[in-house]
């Protein structure tokens, strides 16, 4: 019988393998919500997990993607003891933060999270 640890971890590889072989942005919004309150959930997965919703936030990415995956961190940063230095997170959301271009609803969301991040280093 497997563990409920082996299970959570074949869901999450077999939804991040959808995740990169979709283009529908609306699956992708719902994946990234689904895969992070998994991860979440299963601490093991955090680091993955972040990497994956850091991948959204770059050029070339939607709004809405953006927009989701600063969500899905914040989300983290509240659950989940994960550090977020090593994943080279920090750095990327102080570019948010700088970005004139963005919508200030993102620099928000970005601040909030890196108020988040020395509390549970």
């Amino acid at each position: 019988m497997e563990t409920s640890y082996a299970i959570a971890n074949r869901a999450y590889k077999a939804g991040r393998k959808l995740v990169s072989e979709s283009s529908d942005e609306g699956f992708l919004v719902k994946m990234l919500f689904s895969l992070t309150k998994l991860s979440s959930r299963m601490s093991f997965l955090a680091s993955e997990q972040v990497n994956l919703l850091c991948s959204f936030l770059g050029d070339g990415k939607s709004l809405p993607l953006q927009k989701t995956s600063l969500r899905c961190l914040n989300y983290m940063a509240r659950r989940v003891a994960c550090d977020f230095f090593e994943h080279g997170s920090v750095s990327m959301l102080i570019i948010i933060v700088d970005h004139p271009g963005l919508p200030t609803e993102f620099q928000c969301e970005a601040v909030v999270i890196l108020h988040q991040v020395p509390s549970k280093s």
